[in-house]
């Protein structure tokens, strides 16, 4: 809503937007008990409209909302938690997404190396693909350990049913290799999709050095000291080759928005470092819209921990005495911490 291109297309924007959100909760049979982001004019203004919207509904003859249970509506500002969307992703759905894309349940593989004709484009949906359900959270380690035992499993039964043949069987054996057929075979397809989806997932990480860049973002946004994480992005920005743009890109706003205020930033160096790189243009005017859209001006939460002396010396105890279970998953979103503040009933009122 913040960055639409003209006035028309935000109010086109904010008047579907206002009427998909009050039409959820009448499929849900709720009414909305709202709360919206202190300070940001945007969240106050979607917030009141759709106030706005149940009030003039529940004035008809047939009061819709009348009598109805209430469920909280969060409105939040995207610009308090710029931070979150510029991390690399380890959780299987999102990489998936990220690196290879998610088309209505669908993924392209035609441009993977030596894909199987049959495999040039798999569905990846909840509904119908059991190993997926369950892993679609899983992280990227544990995602291979459950893909190998996923592979074990298949041919541990595959094998039992090569066992089981025609020739000299009972009539019931027979009925076991003609009912277990169609899952064998289903079993077989998902098997290959996701060896083939989790193969592809690591020659890109290798390929992309992602794991090098992922540790230079988390530490970005959850270590301290200024004139290492300047060396670091220096040196990320000398590498050439147009795999590394958009991660160079991303470094660079996440650089920009935790050291702005700083006066010896870097921020001008390496946005001229990215177009003698041949980054377009387009993207490289990223980091200065990002900074006037989501700029430390413009937030109103506490992103870094650091505008309150005992929230910095809080995190950095927390830091020493537990450790860094993963050092590319560190980063902690402002929503989590919004949502476990209205579960423990903690929420502020502004």
């Amino acid at each position: 809503l913040t960055v639409a291109d003209n006035s028309a297309s935000r109010l086109d924007l904010h008047e579907r937007s206002v009427r998909g959100v009050v039409a959820a909760f009448l499929a849900l049979k709720l009414a909305p008990t709202i709360r919206y982001t202190h300070g940001s004019t945007t969240s106050r203004e979607f917030a009141t409209a759709v106030q706005d919207l149940v009030t003039v509904e529940s004035r008809k003859k047939d009061n819709i909302f009348h009598a109805r249970p209430t469920a909280l509506l969060l409105v939040l500002d995207r610009k308090d938690d710029p931070v979150t969307p510029l991390l690399t992703q380890w959780h299987y759905q999102a990489m998936v997404h990220e690196l290879l894309g998610i088309d209505l349940n669908r993924v392209d593989l035609s441009k993977v190396p030596d894909v199987k004709l049959d495999e040039k484009e798999v569905v990846l949906a909840q509904t119908e693909d059991a190993f997926f359900k369950q892993h679609i959270f899983a992280n990227f380690g544990d995602l291979g350990q459950a893909v190998k035992r996923f592979v074990t499993n298949f041919q541990q039964k595959h094998q039992t049913a090569k066992d089981l043949k025609p020739s000299g069987s009972s009539v019931e054996d027979i009925q076991k290799i003609v009912e277990n057929f169609p899952e064998l075979k289903k079993n077989s397809n998902d098997v290959a999709k996701h060896v083939t989806l989790m193969s592809e997932l690591a020659r890109l990480v290798d390929q992309n050095q992602l794991m090098k860049i992922s540790a230079l973002e988390q530490d970005l946004c959850c270590g301290d000291g200024h004139s290492s994480h300047a060396d670091r992005v220096a040196e990320l920005l000398h590498e050439r080759g147009r795999g590394l743009h958009m991660a160079q890109l991303r470094v660079t706003l996440l650089y920009a928005l935790r050291y702005e205020r700083r006066r010896d930033n870097r921020i001008s160096h390496f946005v001229e470092q990215l177009r003698n790189n041949g980054v377009e243009e387009k993207f490289v005017d990223i980091v200065q819209k990002v900074q006037r859209y989501a700029g430390e001006a413009k937030r109103t939460s506490d992103l870094y921990g650091t505008k309150s002396v005992l929230n910095k010396l809080g995190s950095q105890i927390s830091r020493e005495f537990k450790g860094v279970e993963n050092v590319y998953t560190q980063h902690s979103p402002v929503l989590k911490a919004t949502l476990e503040s209205v579960i423990k009933g903690k929420m502020k009122e502004s």
